[in-house]
């Protein structure tokens, strides 16, 4: 009832508005789990951050501070599996890994 209060209020003030800020959003599922982030925090990085159904991290979509941006797709043990990232520089990057986070292919 209280998250169902709580978002008639952000709807009103979106609405009147039409902005609604934040230094971060949590999406929880109808049993509470966190199902995805999206947050901004005081060091200057920003990133979306994507669960599975128990809680394991699976997508990371991220701008770091030093201009990189990056994302990756974790298994459902939590490791990075593919890494598209593009440098500080604007140059891209795709990396594939195995289920031990060892490098199998990498372009360019």
């Amino acid at each position: 009832m209280l998250v169902g209060v709580a978002a008639l209020l952000i709807a009103a003030q979106a609405t009147a508005n039409r902005v609604v800020e934040a230094e971060k959003f949590v999406v929880r599922d109808a049993s509470g789990k966190i199902r995805a982030e999206l947050g901004a925090p005081p060091d200057g990085r920003v990133a979306l951050t994507l669960f599975d159904r128990e809680g394991g991290l699976r997508v990371e979509l991220r701008v770091l501070i030093d201009g990189r941006v990056g994302l990756l797709l974790h298994d459902k043990e939590g490791k990075s599996r593919v890494a598209l990232r593009v440098l500080a520089e604007g140059r891209p990057v795709l990396g594939l890994f195995d289920k031990d986070q060892k490098l199998l292919w990498q372009a360019p």
